[in-house]
């Protein structure tokens, strides 16, 4: 599904924008909820080779930047914007 996660965050499927590209990749990959990926394999549209290289490095230094920070996870920035609007999730401060 990498293949259809850009930089901006946006479900090609649902239009949800999560805050990063790793915030989207366990939207479209978790398999209780197959719509979106199923969705993407049929209709979306597939990014080139070298812009997902270069999206997967800028992914692996920042879950390197997180691991060595004591997370183990990367960290959200907000909630995800839904196509309706709302919000949903994110962090509370």
């Amino acid at each position: 599904m990498r293949y259809f996660s850009g930089i901006d965050g946006k479900c090609q499927a649902c239009g949800t924008v999560y805050s990063r590209r790793t915030r989207l990749l366990p939207h479209l990959t978790d398999v209780r909820r197959p719509k979106c990926h199923d969705w993407c394999l049929q209709h979306g549209t597939k990014l080139s080779e070298e812009v997902v290289t270069k999206l997967d490095l800028s992914d692996r230094a920042l879950r390197s930047e997180y691991r060595k920070a004591g997370h183990t996870n990367v960290l959200t920035l907000g909630p995800a914007q839904l196509a309706t609007g709302s919000r949903k999730g994110g962090r509370r401060n």
